[in-house]
């Protein structure tokens, strides 16, 4: 929503311009991108969760688990700083 409490410059427009259509080129099809990325891991992790969970170990489910219950993560690359042995 634009303020009427100043007027843009024509240098200011024309960013404005530039950054509108970067967005509508390359951040929009990012964020269809993402959207869909999810879907389809909470559809993985649906299946998973109904028929796999006592058989099948899905490390990334299991570490956002963890995060989620504020548990440390079992695995040093999804820790906050990672340790090494």
């Amino acid at each position: 929503m634009e303020s009427d409490l100043f007027e843009l410059t024509d240098e200011q427009q024309m960013f404005k311009e530039a950054i509108r259509r970067f967005c509508e080129k390359e951040v929009a099809p990012l964020v269809e991108e993402a959207e869909a990325t999810g879907n389809f891991l909470c559809a993985i992790f649906d299946e998973w969760k109904s028929r796999d969970i006592e058989k099948i170990r899905v490390e990334m489910f299991e570490e956002v688990a963890r995060s989620a219950f504020g548990q440390e993560a079992a695995v040093c690359i999804f820790r906050v700083r990672a340790t090494y042995s």
